[in-house]
């Protein structure tokens, strides 16, 4: 892949986008009122590309369906499911709301927001790996310096977290090592949040990050969405190619909740 084209899997136009994004969407959207999961649970008729969601499944839909009403919601069982991923994505924005927040809340919230689609311990420490690190980009850091930082920082805190051992090829060395043979996407959240950073560490800008997300195959939504993300916060949305937005579908609708975000949160930075 070497751009933005369309009608792969589902038959889409170029620009349009899979549950990783809606749900990403539907949070930041909802930032923009404050923190509440019935908000973010509520947002989810919103942000579609065509109206309706492209590829969520049944019982994920019927759970946020129950949370926007504020219903009890069933368990879901989405282990070893693909779409199962999507809690990544719909997580990292929380970066965005966070900074200056206590290590135990930041943790708390992720947890919650992450219940609504997947709530394993090892999917709440990879949603939250991927938020500590989209906090030092944000800040300022390079994405190697950034990577550092997170690392210690979730090692000193978590470090007695059994399931924190699934990431140790993350935590414990240097991902941006591994040549591309080692990098796995085959859907499992542990992998997803590997060759994301992997992307990001190895590659020096947001379209090259992107492409190599993509073209690594597998789950490529999922990769090629929290990789773009970590970029983003690194970079900033000039880094974005304007051709790829121009061609987004609701563009000027998605910058403008990304702009109102960015004002609710001003007083944090």
């Amino acid at each position: 892949m070497t751009g933005m084209i369309g009608f792969g899997t589902h038959n889409q136009p170029p620009g349009t986008w899979s549950s990783n994004c809606s749900l990403a969407l539907c949070t930041v959207e909802s930032l923009t009122h404050g923190f509440s999961l019935p908000d973010i649970a509520a947002q989810e008729g919103r942000w579609t590309p065509a109206g309706e969601p492209i590829d969520l499944p049944p019982p994920l839909l019927e759970r946020i369906e129950r949370l926007s009403r504020q219903e009890p919601a069933t368990s879901v069982n989405m282990d070893g499911d693909t779409l199962a991923l999507s809690v990544l994505s719909r997580t990292l924005p929380l970066a965005a709301s966070l900074s200056g927040v206590s290590h135990e809340e930041r943790f708390k919230r992720i947890a919650q927001v992450a219940a609504l689609t997947n709530g394993s311990m090892r999917a709440v420490l990879g949603c939250f790996i991927l938020v500590e690190l989209a906090l030092d980009l944000a800040g300022g850091h390079a994405p190697a310096e950034a990577y550092s930082r997170a690392k210690k920082r979730i090692t000193d805190r978590l470090g007695e977290e059994p399931e924190l051992a699934a990431y140790a090829r993350l935590l414990e060395g240097d991902i941006s090592t591994l040549s591309e043979d080692e990098i796995h996407t085959e859907g499992e959240i542990v992998h997803a949040v590997e060759a994301a950073v992997w992307c990001l560490l190895t590659q020096g800008d947001y379209r090259s990050v992107v492409l190599r997300a993509v073209n690594l195959g597998g789950a490529t939504h999922t990769t090629a969405s929290l990789s773009g993300a970590l970029a983003g916060y690194s970079a900033g949305l000039t880094a974005v190619p304007k051709a790829w937005i121009k061609q987004l579908v609701r563009s000027k609708e998605i910058i403008g909740a990304a702009e109102r975000l960015f004002e609710k949160t001003a007083a944090l930075r």
